[in-house]
C-alpha cells in the first residue's frame, strides 16, 4: 500500500506483462467484396448528385461511405441514402435502397415537433413528390425520419445497382426541393 501524504492508502500495482518490444500491431482483414462493393456504389452515387445536382452540399467525404448525406438548410436534418434491411414493420420485407430525410437536431423532443408539423402537410407533400412515403416517428429513439424505399441490395446484379443509383439521385433532389423550403418555416435555421 502507499500514502502519499495524508492521502488514504492505495494499492501499488506493479506491471507484470507488457507487449514484447518485437511485437507488431495486426492488421485489420481486408476489406470483403460487399464492403467494396458498398463503397463503389456510394461513392459513385455521390458523384452522380454532385454532377446533376450541383446546388446540393454533401456531408464530409467519407474514404469509406456505407451511406451518402446531403445537408438541407436546418442544422442536423439531412437527406441520406442508405441499404436497410426488412422493414416489415412498414409493409416492405427483404432489402431496400431508402433515401430519406433524416430529422436529428439533437433534441427529441424537438425532432418529434418537427416530424409532426411536417406531417400536418403529408398529402400537400406526396402530391409533389409524386409518391407516398413512410413516415417513421420512431417515438422509441431521438430521431426521426421520412423516407421512400426501393426493393434492392447491395448484392443486386449490377444493372439493378446502375438503377437504384439512378432512382436515389433523383430522389434525394426530389426530398431536397420539396422539404427544404418547409424545414425553413417550421424549424428555422440550425
Amino acid at each position: 500500500m502507499l500514502r502519499i501524504g495524508e492521502s488514504l492508502p492505495a494499492v501499488n500495482l506493479d506491471l507484470v506483462a507488457e507487449p514484447s518490444k518485437g511485437s507488431k500491431e495486426i492488421p485489420p482483414p481486408p476489406p470483403t467484396p460487399k464492403e467494396i462493393t458498398t463503397w463503389e456504389f456510394f461513392k459513385g452515387l455521390r458523384e452522380r448528385v454532385e454532377k446533376k445536382y450541383p446546388e446540393l452540399r454533401p456531408t464530409k467525404r467519407r474514404e469509406k461511405p456505407y451511406w451518402i448525406s446531403f445537408l438541407t438548410s436546418v442544422r442536423g436534418i439531412l437527406v441520406t441514402a442508405s441499404f436497410c434491411k426488412d422493414r416489415r414493420e412498414y409493409g416492405l420485407p427483404g432489402p431496400h435502397l431508402r433515401v430519406e430525410l433524416w430529422i436529428d437536431t439533437g433534441q427529441k423532443d424537438r425532432n418529434k415537433e418537427i416530424l409532426d408539423s411536417l406531417h400536418s402537410s403529408k398529402n400537400q407533400i406526396e402530391e409533389e413528390l409524386g409518391e407516398r412515403l413512410v413516415w417513421e416517428r420512431m417515438d422509441d429513439r431521438r430521431a426521426s425520419r421520412i423516407a421512400v424505399y426501393k426493393p434492392g441490395s447491395i448484392q443486386d446484379p449490377e444493372q439493378h445497382l446502375e438503377e437504384l443509383k439512378e432512382w436515389a439521385v433523383e430522389e434525394v433532389a426530389k426530398l431536397h426541393k420539396v422539404f427544404n423550403p418547409r424545414l425553413l418555416q417550421v424549424a428555422g435555421r440550425g
